[in-house]
């Protein structure tokens, strides 16, 4: 029973430490052991055979040793690790702000990236002629300007239907020709050429607006410009009588034929050095515009020819200095910019426009966080108590501004 034990022993690498006499297999499981008779001192043989046994566990032990301390240097290092990581600051990556180039949503702190210009914007901005990338105003969803379409939102009709021109209108939806297009040029009619027909232009609704037929009388309308001359080599040129001195019958003139005074013209009217059908009074209209002399007509939205407005009050209160192409002076439109991004005592103000005359303001608030420096966004984070909006504190271990302010 003891040789057993003891060969168990050995087994697991701890025999090295028994004299290897215990181990005789000549004894019998009940002999007793007499240590000092078998002492390896007294037996030559078997010391050689001691020394290799207890090489083997030394070596055994060494690598033992060895492979602990391999353990605990691999421990310490995981441990070393674990510290740099737990004392690395946390993401301090600032949120995007407004008008930045962006790839998904989760880089702005508006939570928008326009996908079609791909900068961080204020809302989804996905209507039709609205842009987040106008000039001055990226960032912030704009009604696009009237004349352009820089998204390609604005299918082109043909000019003779006078719909759709291809562009926007700048209240955000496509936009018609506008009233006063020329569809067709002023063409001379009647038997003996005695007449203008005055071009056809869009009325700006999207239909067609034939011209009146005027007559030259007492001349006749020159084929190679379409309207009414004003002088004549022949009676030829004359509508009725004949060419004296350069003059048919010296009638008066008729529409559009050119004037220096009202009793130049038939119509007792001279505006605008033309004849004219009355006497256009009013702002914002003409009566020599293109392909419509002698016909009083608004002015063209956008322009002011005869400088009758000017601008008044600030943006959104009057008005822009502009005509509207309805002969009257134009307000501020809607959507014009009335305030830029500002960032005061932690309230935000994205930006402004014009909206029913009034300057409409978008804002947000920074939470527990200070203004940016530049004043123009909140902090995402906090690395001392001037990032926190007045009576939080930043926590410098989570990085955040806490308390109750």
């Amino acid at each position: 029973m003891r040789l057993a034990l003891l060969a168990a022993l050995a087994a697991a690498g701890c025999w090295a430490d028994f004299p290897p006499e215990l181990l005789r297999p000549d004894r019998g499981t009940d002999a007793p052991v007499d240590l000092v008779a078998d002492r390896p001192a007294d037996r030559p043989a078997e010391r050689g055979r001691d020394a290799a046994v207890d090489a083997r566990g030394d070596a055994r032990r060494d690598a033992a040793v060895d492979a602990r301390g391999d353990a605990r240097q691999d421990a310490a290092s995981e441990a070393r690790v674990d510290l740099a990581a737990t004392d690395a600051a946390p993401d301090a990556r600032v949120l995007l702000p407004l008008g930045s180039p962006c790839t998904s949503a989760a880089q702005c702190a508006s939570n928008h990236c326009d996908p079609r210009s791909k900068l961080c914007c204020n809302t989804a901005c996905a209507g039709t002629c609205q842009s987040c990338a106008l000039a001055g105003l990226e960032g912030r969803c704009s009604f696009v300007p009237a004349g352009a379409d820089p998204l390609g939102d604005c299918p082109a009709s043909a000019l003779a239907s006078c719909g759709l021109d291809g562009t926007c209108d700048g209240k955000g939806a496509c936009r018609n020709y506008p009233a006063g297009t020329q569809v067709s040029a002023a063409a001379c009619a009647g038997a003996k050429l005695e007449k203008v027909a005055l071009a056809t232009v869009c009325d700006g609704a999207g239909t067609p607006k034939p011209g009146a037929e005027l007559l030259c009388d007492p001349y006749t309308c020159d084929p190679g410009t379409g309207r009414c001359r004003s002088s004549c080599a022949s009676a030829g040129e004359c509508a009725t009588g004949t060419c004296q001195a350069q003059k048919c019958n010296a009638k008066a003139r008729p529409l559009g034929a050119t004037c220096t005074k009202n009793a130049d013209c038939a119509s007792v009217a001279c505006v605008d050095g033309v004849c004219c059908e009355n006497s256009c009074g009013g702002p914002c209209r003409r009566c020599n515009l293109a392909g419509l002399e002698g016909t009083c007509t608004p002015a063209h939205a956008g322009t002011d020819p005869d400088g009758e407005c000017s601008a008044s009050g600030a943006p959104c209160g009057g008005l822009d200095g502009q005509c509207d192409g309805a002969g009257a002076c134009r307000a501020w439109l809607d959507g014009t910019p009335c305030a830029s991004a500002s960032c005061t005592a932690s309230e935000l103000t994205l930006f402004g426009t014009c909206k029913a005359g009034a300057c409409a303001k978008v804002t947000a608030s920074c939470g527990n966080y200070g203004c940016l420096p530049a004043g123009d966004g909140c902090y995402a984070f906090c690395a001392k108590d001037e990032h926190c909006k007045p009576g939080c504190t930043c926590n410098t271990a989570s990085w955040s501004c806490e308390g109750s302010c």
